[in-house]
């Protein structure tokens, strides 16, 4: 019996290569993203800045002719949900970046020889990732992966800080309406 093409073996094939042709794509897709994100978030700060700044003229005006604030207490409620959305996607984007620059530390990890099998090098790179982390969560759930724990496991856990995190967790995220 023949042996087909796809059963020989590519010499010139290398699952380095590949795994960094792959590493790159995922780094591109992170970096494009996070760019137009930025762009529209941008955007939309401006806009609110703008909001903001005409609200607080038109209140000025408005209080004036003894009218209540009722309303420019609503429209300032809806600003500051806008800054915290604004600022929900900040910290997505230092996560991505975070994500993206250890993808890339990675690729440089694997495409050098002198350290692809030096567990020194791996120890230095998984210090590095655990290091770039800012948010507690982000911590935790890095220790439970290099603990042993599946992908799900370590998502459960996030997520289960995240959503018992208090309001007010003494990070000195305060909002600060323009």
């Amino acid at each position: 019996m023949k042996a087909s093409t796809s059963e020989r073996p590519d010499l010139d094939w290398s699952q380095i290569r590949e795994t960094l042709t792959m590493v790159a794509l995922a780094v591109v897709q992170i970096k494009a993203s996070m760019s137009e994100s930025n762009e529209s978030a941008e955007r939309l700060s401006t806009a609110v800045t703008e909001i903001s700044s005409n609200l607080k003229k038109i209140r000025s005006s408005y209080l004036q002719d003894n009218h209540t604030s009722e309303e420019f207490d609503q429209i300032e409620q809806q600003i500051q949900k806008s800054v915290v959305s604004l600022q929900s996607n900040d910290r997505l984007n230092q996560r991505l970046e975070h994500v993206a620059d250890s993808l890339i530390d990675l690729g440089y990890l694997i495409k050098d020889p002198t350290k692809l099998y030096n567990p020194n090098a791996w120890h230095q790179l998984q210090e590095g990732i655990k290091n770039s982390h800012t948010m507690e969560e982000e911590r935790i759930m890095f220790e439970h992966i290099m603990m042993g724990a599946s992908i799900t496991e370590a998502l459960e856990i996030y997520r289960h800080h995240f959503n018992n995190k208090p309001e007010n967790d003494g990070t000195d995220d305060e909002i600060e309406l323009f």
